[in-house]
């Protein structure tokens, strides 16, 4: 029935059949089918009904069937969608397939070569163990050959490195300053042993630490900076020299504890310096080539004289170096006059002190002899500012100077007394020359020379003594009992009345065998001011017992030529000089005679010899 009404329904038959139901009760009415007609109206209600219902289920299962279709549709897309990644799939599949084939390829290729060097590393192994078996047995009859070492000790290759580079004692920052300098290039090239593989980097770093040279103020800071990050760096330093040159207040006010700093870290350091030893003053600069005029720059001599008031005083040095107590050699350049007293300090293994005092206020020597303890003092150099008289002119009778000229003299000769007295009876040598701004010829002023007898009664034990007849009370009237070897500086002309007698050489060989009984040699030394630096204690780096050759010995080094002969040590690589006056001793059986030495006046072969040489050496070190 549900599928005849569905049908019916579905093909538009419910409205005939309405109609006809209509037709027949209005029928039925009129035959007065009452009864039978509202039954059939109730059928047709009920089948109104129905029919809505039908009507919704229709539109439920067609909503269901979009549904349906939706879903179909979606679910065949899906497997459109599967059918192209598959076949994506299956075409990377294939790349991967065929590289593959190409790597297993490639590496069968390979393992086959490698098959190949395998087969002839193995020839070679067997050669190689041929070899080491005749080896063997060869070394097993030849019993008496030793095995050559693979590497030479570190201190064999130390030594052999330190014979490339200028020994630490003939270093002189004040030759050729700026960076073509000698030194320059003796620093770079103690750098570069450094950089050359790790087994000589050791090697390099000592070489290069050993001895420091604070030449710019800048240098301070940074030195501060290395040894604060490598304390190992501070353990290497065996010398410092502090010689900067710095506009006066132009400078950080910590510098001082920079330096203080510094001196903490190097607890093995035997060697100060404080200011360069050589005065810069510009009027003993020649005038050269284009030159026309050398103006007198304002600068202190050290770095330290500018930081603070009156730094450069010995007080403000000996505070530095208090906790330097290992010092073997130190020096000091005063450069100002003695305002503090010196702090007590026991320098218990100083053999070598070097001053140099650049005023007129001696008092420092008393005050190191009350507050410094040198129980090994052996060697003493002292460089002074000369003592002139108050008047210009030769001819003046002014009583009132010359009575405080004669008092500053006194007073100076007092000082060095004082401390003579404590520490000479233990030196074994003493260098005293004087330290006086260059004059003009027509300056007649005079000094006031020391009374040299007087000091060397001091010094008992004296056994080389170097002075300048420049500075001598008296010349040439000296006498000791002990002292075997004398180095005296050649008289400068326009100093003394006497100079010029002196640099002729008629006095010079004046030293009676009765006040010198032990005596063995003397030596010229050349003062010229384009002679040797003054920088470098020359008597006692080149002693005089040092056996030499007949012509002497060459040391060429940062840029000049010494040589040293048995009678004299002078500059060669300068202006021609005569040298034929030599020291002689004047006495019966001499044990040392110079007269048949040659060397001072060198051939002019010889001589370009040694400029060719001169200039050789400069290109190679370019």
């Amino acid at each position: 029935m549900d599928a005849d009404v569905v049908a019916m329904l579905m093909e538009g038959s419910v409205v005939s059949l309405l109609n006809e139901l209509i037709v027949h009760r209005d029928l039925a009415a009129s035959r007065g089918e009452i009864g039978m007609i509202g039954e059939t109206a109730r059928g047709l209600d009920a089948l109104r009904g129905t029919i809505v219902q039908q009507q919704r289920a229709t539109r439920a299962l067609e909503q269901a069937l979009d549904s349906a279709q939706k879903r179909a549709g979606e679910q065949e897309d899906k497997i459109q969608q599967l059918l192209r990644d598959g076949k994506v799939a299956e075409m990377k599949f294939e790349r991967e397939i065929e590289k593959h084939r190409k790597r297993a390829k490639y590496l069968t290729k390979q393992i086959s070569e490698r098959d190949d060097r395998i087969a002839d590393l193995q020839g070679d192994v067997y050669d190689a163990t041929v070899t080491i078996g005749r080896h063997n047995a060869l070394s097993k009859a030849v019993t008496c050959l030793r095995r050559p070492f693979v590497h030479l000790p570190q201190e064999i290759v130390h030594a052999i490195l330190a014979q490339a580079v200028c020994p630490m004692a003939f270093l002189d920052p004040t030759i050729h300053p700026g960076i073509n300098s000698a030194l320059s290039l003796d620093l770079q090239t103690r750098v570069s042993f450094g950089l050359v593989c790790k087994a000589w980097r050791p090697i390099g770093l000592a070489l290069m630490y050993e001895c420091i040279f604070i030449l710019r103020i800048g240098q301070i800071l940074a030195l501060k900076e290395v040894l604060l990050s490598d304390n190992s760096r501070g353990e290497l330093v065996k010398s410092i020299d502090v010689s900067c040159i710095v506009p006066e207040g132009d400078h950080p006010p910590e510098i001082y504890l920079e330096l203080l700093n510094i001196f903490q870290h190097c607890r093995k350091i035997r060697s100060v310096t404080f200011g360069s030893v050589t005065p810069w003053n510009p009027y003993c600069l020649k005038i050269r080539g284009d030159i026309a005029l050398v103006e007198e720059p304002g600068t202190t001599h050290t770095s330290v004289e500018a930081i603070l008031p009156l730094v450069s005083n010995a007080a403000h040095m000996g505070s530095l170096v208090e906790c330097c107590r290992n010092l073997t050699y130190l020096a000091l350049w005063i450069g100002s006059s003695m305002d503090e007293k010196l702090s007590v300090v026991a320098f218990d293994a100083l053999e070598t002190l070097r001053l140099t005092i650049d005023c007129e206020d001696f008092a420092i020597y008393r005050a190191m002899s009350e507050s410094w303890s040198l129980p090994c003092l052996k060697n003493l150099i002292l460089t002074e500012t000369s003592v002139w008289r108050s008047d210009t002119n030769a001819g003046s009778n002014d009583s009132y100077a010359d009575s405080e000229d004669d008092k500053n003299s006194e007073e100076a000769m007092k000082h060095r007394e004082s401390m003579l007295a404590k520490i000479g009876p233990g030196l074994r040598y003493l260098h005293m020359r004087p330290m006086r701004p260059c004059i003009e010829a027509e300056d007649e002023r005079e000094i006031y020379g020391v009374d040299m007898q007087k000091l060397l009664d001091y010094c008992p034990g004296l056994e080389h003594l170097a002075i300048s007849p420049n500075c001598i009370a008296g010349w040439p009237s000296l006498s000791h009992p002990n002292i075997k070897w004398i180095d005296v500086w050649n008289l400068e002309s326009g100093i003394n009345d006497d100079a010029d007698a002196y640099a002729e050489g008629g006095d010079l060989n004046c030293f009676n065998p009765a006040d010198f009984p032990h005596l063995r040699g003397t030596r010229r030394l050349d003062s010229r001011p384009e002679g040797l630096p003054s920088y470098i204690d020359w008597p006692s780096l080149l002693p005089p017992w040092t056996e030499l050759e007949d012509t002497g010995r060459l040391h060429i080094l940062l840029g000049i030529i010494v040589r040293q002969t048995a009678s004299a040590i002078y500059r060669s690589d300068t202006i021609d000089i005569d040298w034929e006056q030599e020291l002689v001793l004047d006495f019966e059986a001499a044990r040392y005679h110079s007269s048949s030495d040659s060397s001072y006046a060198p051939s002019e072969e010889s001589s370009s010899n040694d400029s060719d040489a001169n200039a050789n050496s400069d290109a190679d070190s370019t």
